[in-house]
């Protein structure tokens, strides 16, 4: 893999990791357009699918609309409050499909291609979790040694998706956006660290915690349930 592509989707990562709202870092936000019998109910700005620099700037221009009676101190607590109020944010298939695209404009493993949209007709929108990872456009990784960046981690049976960006002998590190099921919420980076990579996946070291302190892995990695490391086919 180029060292030049893995600076590169770092720094596009980092926009949404460390985003800057007037002089305060935050992680991008968490936001999933609430659905009822499949139809969107309370919907969210871009539909919690947006670009780093339009989910800043909309986040922005919300607190500048703001009357002075209800203006608050900035700090990384009080914005992620304000911009889940506001329904601003992006979900984890969403900030997945936004990571893969980058990958496609990037060229990774020299694909033809020039955006996403030409493997998921629907575009980001009407692409979820199942199927950022079904089988009908991704290979199934099962040998650690084997992952690689783009490598997508499928959790709590196909409602959640990580995305792989570095891989070793000793640990693999992953990224995604997550609310609840997380200490640390929005957008940011973990780690699984490799006890014995002759192993499968599950019985590795996951170093993330639950927002109860659980093992994040432990409580939502299932492969009995579909879970596991997919790559689309493109990167194969």
């Amino acid at each position: 893999m180029s060292t030049d592509i893995s600076i590169k989707i770092h720094n596009f990562i980092r926009e949404y990791s460390e985003m800057n709202i007037d002089g305060i870092v935050i992680s991008c936000p968490y936001w999933m357009n609430r659905l009822k019998e499949g139809k969107v109910v309370l919907r969210g700005f871009a539909n919690g699918k947006g670009e780093a620099s339009e989910i800043r700037e909309e986040i922005i221009r919300r607190l500048q609309k703001l009357p002075p009676e209800l203006r608050f101190p900035l700090t990384p607590s009080n914005l992620q409050k304000f911009a889940r109020r506001e329904r601003i944010g992006i979900d984890c298939s969403g900030f997945a499909y936004r990571i893969l695209n980058q990958l496609v404009y990037l060229k990774y493993k020299n694909i033809h291609i020039n955006t996403l949209e030409e493997i998921f007709s629907g575009g980001i929108n009407k692409t979820n979790v199942r199927t950022l990872t079904g089988l009908d456009y991704c290979v199934k990784v099962d040998e650690i040694l084997d992952f690689q960046l783009g490598d997508m981690v499928r959790l709590w049976g196909g409602k959640h998706v990580a995305v792989i960006l570095d891989a070793t002998g000793s640990k693999v590190v992953y990224v995604h956006s997550s609310h609840l099921s997380t200490q640390t919420q929005g957008v940011h980076l973990a780690e699984i660290k490799i006890v014995d990579s002759s192993k499968s996946l599950a019985q590795q070291e996951w170093l993330e915690k639950t927002r109860t302190g659980e093992n994040f892995g432990m409580k939502y990695f299932h492969p009995d349930k579909g879970d596991g490391v997919y790559r689309l086919k493109i990167f194969n």
